[in-house]
């Protein structure tokens, strides 16, 4: 058997999963809005996770599997999914695998791609779109190569980083926008609020401190600090016109102008971050240590008026 959905293509976004749902959910009918309110309504424009030496993996690190399901549940979507760490000795992955593969055909054959950790060497999500049998392998799309080469079934959770993640979406259940709104901005103050995810990554709040203590440090990874500030760059930028969005279509909560403004001076601030070390691609980053004392300075406005947005934003919910 062979099958390969060719009307899948990845969001345009810095972000790889949202990229890879909104994809897929595009594709299956499941999602007929703009990217950026994808952003916003899942909550995923609010995540903000930087390890103590901006190592690139900072924005990928967190749950995946709770996470993602409370994202798409915030905007009626019902998913599923496996993850699975392949560390060396397990005695039952080959049958993990399998069923894997049985589940993806399923849902190709429905007409539904389904979102997978690094397909390619990349190490991002990306999506399968497709299956052959004869050769055993999967048809896929990453967040960089125009025509990756195919996904081996025997490669599944192989990669650098060996998880075996893959989100299956099912079907859309109706939800009123104003409880999307408010339940997006709730579980933005949650990421604001939580505590740091391990002893080198911190989120929200702490995210800034991580970031602005290996700043002043100078020990940070040249090649994730350039990443990890386009990555929040983008999501800065997708945040603010949510806001935005909220206070014109949000009734029922009064006096989001103001933290509306406060993100746009954030989402100002990381602008003029990636112009100061600039993201380059996969080579090795240069970064001109002359800059960094004016990327400290931008990063603690930024930090200072994000502080202000969602101390607001909580007071508006409660």
């Amino acid at each position: 058997m062979k099958k390969q959905l060719t009307n899948i293509e990845m969001g345009k976004i810095w972000t790889s999963y949202i990229g890879s749902a909104y994809g897929v959910m595009k594709a299956a009918g499941l999602w007929t809005e703009d990217i950026l309110l994808l952003m916003g309504k899942t909550g995923m424009a609010f995540h903000f996770i930087v390890h103590e030496q901006a190592c690139p993996s900072s924005v990928t690190v967190y749950d995946w599997s709770m996470t993602h399901f409370d994202m798409m549940d915030r905007i009626g979507v019902y998913t599923d999914s496996v993850c699975i760490f392949n560390r060396s000795g397990m005695n039952t992955f080959d049958h993990v695998r399998e069923d894997a593969i049985m589940k993806i055909k399923a849902s190709i054959d429905k007409g539904t791609g389904v979102v997978i950790w690094a397909p390619s060497e990349i190490l991002e999500f990306g999506i399968i779109t497709g299956y052959d049998d004869s050769d055993r392998i999967f048809f896929i799309k990453d967040c960089i190569s125009e025509n990756p080469d195919p996904l081996l079934y025997d490669n599944l959770g192989r990669a650098k980083v060996p998880y075996l993640y893959i989100q299956y979406f099912h079907s859309r259940v109706p939800v009123d926008n104003e409880k999307v709104i408010r339940d997006s901005l709730g579980a933005g103050v949650y990421y604001w609020q939580e505590k740091s995810l391990s002893a080198k990554y911190a989120c929200g709040a702490d995210g800034y401190k991580n970031l602005i203590h290996t700043l002043e440090q100078g020990n940070y990874d040249e090649f994730g600090l350039t990443y990890i500030i386009q990555v929040y760059a983008d999501a800065k930028f997708h945040l603010t016109h949510y806001l935005d969005h909220a206070k014109m279509n949000a009734k029922q909560l009064k006096g989001l102008d103001e933290p509306a403004q406060h993100l746009h001076t954030v989402s100002d601030c990381f602008q003029k971050m990636t112009e100061l070390v600039p993201f380059t691609g996969p080579q090795k980053a240069c970064i001109d240590k002359k800059v960094i004392p004016r990327v400290i300075e931008l990063t603690k406005k930024a930090e200072e008026s994000e502080t202000k947005a969602m101390e607001q934003i909580k007071r508006i919910l409660e």
